[in-house]
């Protein structure tokens, strides 16, 4: 699985980086620090799965998603943020991401929310 990383703060990225190239066929892809940039790597790179912040200057976590769904074969996307506010996960619904997870949640959660991500997308496609 190819896997972009979006997040404006460079140490988070980083961080992210790190902990995602330990799981078992997951690939780091490429890195964003804009929804700019994550549009343009999806358009390039054509990834499976986009990790990408909520918060970030110019187009922000939800603007992006929009954008990237609206490429052909469009990735999946799991929108993140230290908010865990209801109305994110909402406002993520409406985007077209595929889930959302709390940063705080990253280490718990991360592998079970893609594994739900590609097993959803996957089961309706059957």
């Amino acid at each position: 699985m190819r896997v972009i990383l979006v997040d404006d703060n460079e140490n988070f990225l980083e961080t992210l980086s790190r902990y995602v190239k330990t799981f078992p066929n997951i690939e780091v892809a490429g890195k964003a620090g804009t929804g700019e940039e994550a549009v343009d790597l999806c358009r390039n790179l054509e990834p499976d799965l986009v990790l990408m912040d909520i918060k970030m200057p110019g187009l922000n976590g939800f603007e992006t998603a929009r954008m990237i769904k609206l490429l052909n074969n469009p990735p999946r996307i799991l929108l993140l943020s230290f908010n865990d506010d209801p109305e994110y996960r909402i406002e993520s619904i409406n985007s077209g991401a595929d889930g959302y997870l709390a940063k705080s949640e990253i280490n718990a959660g991360l592998l079970r929310q893609i594994s739900s991500i590609f097993s959803i997308r996957s089961g309706a496609a059957s």
